[in-house]
Protein backbone atom coordinates (compact mmCIF):
# COMPACT_ATOMS: atom_id res chain seq x y z
CA UNK A 1 0.00 0.00 0.00
CA UNK A 2 2.86 2.46 0.92
CA UNK A 3 3.54 2.65 -3.11
CA UNK A 4 -0.31 2.90 -4.13
CA UNK A 5 -0.04 5.98 -1.72
CA UNK A 6 2.80 7.01 -3.10
CA UNK A 7 1.20 7.33 -6.90
CA UNK A 8 -1.57 8.24 -5.67
CA UNK A 9 0.47 11.83 -4.13
CA UNK A 10 2.33 11.61 -7.57
CA UNK A 11 -1.08 11.99 -9.60
CA UNK A 12 -1.75 14.72 -7.04
CA UNK A 13 0.84 16.53 -7.93
CA UNK A 14 0.98 16.16 -11.17
CA UNK A 15 -2.59 17.44 -11.80
CA UNK A 16 -1.35 20.27 -9.55
CA UNK A 17 1.62 20.93 -11.94
CA UNK A 18 -0.87 20.75 -14.93
CA UNK A 19 -3.58 23.31 -13.31
CA UNK A 20 -0.88 25.88 -12.88
CA UNK A 21 0.72 25.22 -15.91
CA UNK A 22 -2.91 25.91 -17.39
CA UNK A 23 -3.73 29.12 -15.29
CA UNK A 24 0.08 29.93 -16.16
CA UNK A 25 -0.98 29.44 -20.49
CA UNK A 26 -4.29 31.39 -20.07
CA UNK A 27 -2.80 34.42 -18.12
CA UNK A 28 0.14 35.04 -20.87
CA UNK A 29 -2.64 34.11 -23.46
CA UNK A 30 -4.95 36.68 -22.08
CA UNK A 31 -1.96 38.99 -22.03
CA UNK A 32 -0.16 38.21 -25.53
CA UNK A 33 -3.69 38.84 -27.19
CA UNK A 34 -4.61 42.29 -26.59
CA UNK A 35 -0.59 43.25 -27.78
CA UNK A 36 -0.94 40.77 -30.66
CA UNK A 37 -4.37 42.67 -31.89
CA UNK A 38 -2.80 46.02 -31.05
CA UNK A 39 0.62 45.34 -33.38
CA UNK A 40 -2.16 43.90 -36.11
CA UNK A 41 -4.19 47.20 -36.14
CA UNK A 42 -0.68 48.97 -36.53
CA UNK A 43 -0.04 46.68 -39.77
CA UNK A 44 -3.18 47.20 -41.14
CA UNK A 45 -2.98 50.99 -40.55
CA UNK A 46 0.63 51.12 -42.35
CA UNK A 47 -0.53 49.25 -45.12
CA UNK A 48 -3.77 51.15 -45.84
CA UNK A 49 -1.18 54.41 -45.54
CA UNK A 50 0.76 52.70 -48.00
CA UNK A 51 -1.92 51.51 -50.59
CA UNK A 52 -3.46 55.04 -50.55
CA UNK A 53 0.12 56.56 -51.15
CA UNK A 54 0.00 53.99 -54.16
CA UNK A 55 -3.16 55.39 -55.46
CA UNK A 56 -2.14 58.95 -55.31
CA UNK A 57 0.53 57.75 -57.31
CA UNK A 58 -1.25 56.61 -59.87
CA UNK A 59 -3.64 59.15 -59.74
CA UNK A 60 -0.92 61.55 -60.87
CA UNK A 61 0.54 58.95 -63.55
CA UNK A 62 -3.16 58.92 -64.62
CA UNK A 63 -2.45 59.21 -68.44
CA UNK A 64 -0.43 56.34 -68.38
CA UNK A 65 -2.42 52.97 -67.49
CA UNK A 66 -0.54 50.74 -65.39
CA UNK A 67 -2.78 47.36 -66.26
CA UNK A 68 -3.09 45.89 -69.89
CA UNK A 69 -6.85 46.05 -69.29
CA UNK A 70 -6.43 49.41 -68.93
CA UNK A 71 -4.33 50.13 -71.94
CA UNK A 72 -7.32 48.20 -74.22
CA UNK A 73 -10.16 50.64 -72.65
CA UNK A 74 -7.64 53.47 -73.38
CA UNK A 75 -7.59 51.59 -77.32
CA UNK A 76 -11.61 51.36 -77.32
CA UNK A 77 -12.31 54.42 -75.85
CA UNK A 78 -9.79 56.61 -78.69
CA UNK A 79 -11.26 54.57 -81.45
CA UNK A 80 -14.69 55.85 -80.49
CA UNK A 81 -13.93 58.90 -79.91
CA UNK A 82 -12.42 58.89 -83.12
CA UNK A 83 -15.52 57.32 -85.01
CA UNK A 84 -17.69 59.69 -83.27
CA UNK A 85 -15.70 63.01 -83.97
CA UNK A 86 -15.86 61.78 -88.22
CA UNK A 87 -17.79 64.90 -89.55
CA UNK A 88 -19.83 62.68 -91.75
CA UNK A 89 -20.89 60.16 -89.30
CA UNK A 90 -22.83 60.74 -85.80
CA UNK A 91 -21.16 63.60 -84.61
CA UNK A 92 -22.63 66.21 -86.95
CA UNK A 93 -26.73 64.00 -86.70
CA UNK A 94 -26.18 64.18 -82.87
CA UNK A 95 -25.58 67.47 -82.43
CA UNK A 96 -28.17 68.42 -85.60
CA UNK A 97 -31.01 66.13 -83.21
CA UNK A 98 -29.75 68.34 -79.79
CA UNK A 99 -30.24 71.45 -82.41
CA UNK A 100 -33.66 70.47 -82.96
CA UNK A 101 -34.73 69.50 -79.19
CA UNK A 102 -33.54 73.00 -78.07
CA UNK A 103 -35.53 74.49 -80.69
CA UNK A 104 -38.44 72.27 -79.07
CA UNK A 105 -37.78 73.24 -75.48
CA UNK A 106 -37.59 76.75 -76.63
CA UNK A 107 -41.00 77.16 -77.97
CA UNK A 108 -42.48 75.21 -75.12
CA UNK A 109 -43.34 71.74 -76.37
CA UNK A 110 -46.08 73.11 -78.66
CA UNK A 111 -43.24 73.20 -82.00
CA UNK A 112 -44.27 72.11 -85.05
CA UNK A 113 -40.35 71.58 -85.61
CA UNK A 114 -40.91 67.73 -85.97
CA UNK A 115 -38.23 64.72 -86.44
CA UNK A 116 -38.80 63.46 -89.91
CA UNK A 117 -38.99 59.75 -90.86
CA UNK A 118 -35.21 59.98 -91.80
CA UNK A 119 -34.20 61.16 -88.82
CA UNK A 120 -36.14 58.78 -86.91
CA UNK A 121 -34.47 55.95 -89.08
CA UNK A 122 -31.01 57.47 -88.74
CA UNK A 123 -31.39 57.49 -84.55
CA UNK A 124 -33.16 53.82 -84.49
CA UNK A 125 -30.06 52.86 -86.62
CA UNK A 126 -27.92 54.32 -84.73
CA UNK A 127 -29.50 52.84 -80.91
CA UNK A 128 -29.24 49.51 -82.73
CA UNK A 129 -25.36 49.56 -83.13
CA UNK A 130 -25.24 50.60 -80.13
Amino acid sequence: KPAFNEGKEKIKELKQKIQNMKINHENAVEKIIPELKMKQNKLAHRLLKIMSALERLRAQRSRIPLMSKEIDYLKQLIHINRELKKPTQFKAKVEELDSIVRIQEDLGGDSSVTLDSENLDVIQKFLKKQ
